[in-house]
């Protein structure tokens, strides 16, 4: 984004920090690793010896990765990227939805704070709060391109993707480089199948931001649903390249790897997920899935499937059908269909009105019929 002129504020936190000087209070004991949000809507980062102005984006997340002093060492979430702020600029996410009601009643009029709560709710799966926040953010200040992508994230996740959609343009009106908005609109795109429309979107996005790794995961999730995994393995390879930890991508590699039946390749993406986060569930149940229904007997090992498939169901709380189909999967591949049953049945259950359904009854029938999967995509 192109940042405004720098405050006042901005510039006097620049010669703190570059000066040592102890006018701030010292942070509080404890916040590496905790998530905060910025208390304004004026908000300056110091990166790499230079003020960065993040005022007009809107509330972001960021988690504390160092304290020194009174300053912390802040990385947005799903960014590269660090910077330095005071931390008497920001409050913890826990605390966050209290202080900006409390903003909100102390300063009706302040657009931003309507926001800031408005994304908290988001945050929460609170979709229509979040809504009606943004509504009077957006009757306060119509011309902050934040607000309406803020509406059109929460109008997505209620899955009224076309009203999200009008959203995401009006921000786009507003503020034509925001490669975020560019990202978020392709999501809303993808999800109405509208697979070429969302790939220009990201692919717009990193013409504008080529460190967008959202970007690069999101075009080639795309790429996948268009079955070109060729290209979709392609974007994930960038996305690692700039973020070797994206626990995310390797899985959504691990699974055109499946695909494109290179079973080394993608139980090799999965276990390196399950390095870098043990409780990733898709690793687990990606796993699973090669062990349980690989066509090539080398790769199937039906108590090591059990046993992933079992651990991805702990992970999800044995709440997503997903993995009780794999977990059914791996059952039938060790020869006892009655489980096998039991477990399809289940997951057919959680998945009643899911486009999934009709595979999982044809599964069941496999079953019934004594008879195990042997293709990840069957």
């Amino acid at each position: 984004m192109s940042p405004r002129n720098l405050i006042n504020a901005g510039l006097i936190f620049a010669l703190t920090v570059a000066t040592s000087a102890p006018l701030l209070a010292q942070a509080e004991p404890g916040w590496i690793g905790k998530r905060v949000v910025q208390r304004k809507g004026q908000f300056t980062l110091l990166v790499n010896a230079e003020v960065v102005d993040q005022s007009g984006k809107g509330l972001a997340i960021y988690r504390v990765e160092q304290v020194d002093g009174p300053s912390l060492l802040l990385r947005e979430e799903g960014q590269r990227s660090s910077g330095w702020a005071a931390s008497d600029d920001v409050v913890l996410l826990e605390k966050a939805l209290d202080f900006f009601t409390k903003q909100i009643h102390a300063n009706p009029k302040d657009a931003f704070f309507r926001a800031a709560r408005a994304f908290l709710w988001c945050d929460r799966s609170e979709f229509d709060k979040s809504v009606n926040d943004y509504d009077e953010a957006i009757k306060l200040d119509s011309k902050t391109a934040a607000h309406f992508r803020g509406r059109g994230m929460a109008l997505h996740f209620k899955k009224s993707y076309e009203q999200a959609i009008a959203d995401f343009d009006k921000a786009i009106r507003l503020d034509p480089r925001s490669a975020p908005t560019f990202v978020s609109r392709g999501a809303s795109r993808s999800a109405r199948n509208e697979y070429g429309k969302a790939i220009a979107d990201y692919s717009e996005a990193i013409w504008l931001d080529p460190l967008a790794i959202t970007a690069y995961k999101d075009r080639g999730l795309a790429w996948w649903s268009k079955k070109e995994f060729g290209k979709a393995i392609v974007d994930y390879n960038l996305a690692i390249r700039l973020d070797p930890e994206q626990t995310d991508a390797y899985c959504d590699r691990g699974d055109a790897w499946i695909a494109l039946k290179k079973f080394d390749r993608a139980d090799a993406d999965f276990k390196r997920a399950i390095q870098l986060d043990e409780k990733c569930a898709r690793a687990h149940g990606g796993r699973a899935t090669i062990w349980s229904t690989c066509p090539d007997a080398a790769y199937r090992n039906a108590q090591k499937a059990i046993a992933s498939a079992t651990r991805a169901c702990e992970l999800t709380t044995w709440q997503e059908a997903q993995w009780l189909n794999v977990l059914a999967a791996s059952y039938a591949e060790a020869g006892d269909f009655t489980s096998a049953i039991i477990w399809q049945t289940k997951a057919n259950m959680l998945d009643h009105d899911g486009p999934e359904l009709s595979r999982g009854q044809a599964r069941l029938k496999l079953y019934h019929d004594r008879k195990p999967i042997r293709d990840p995509d069957a």
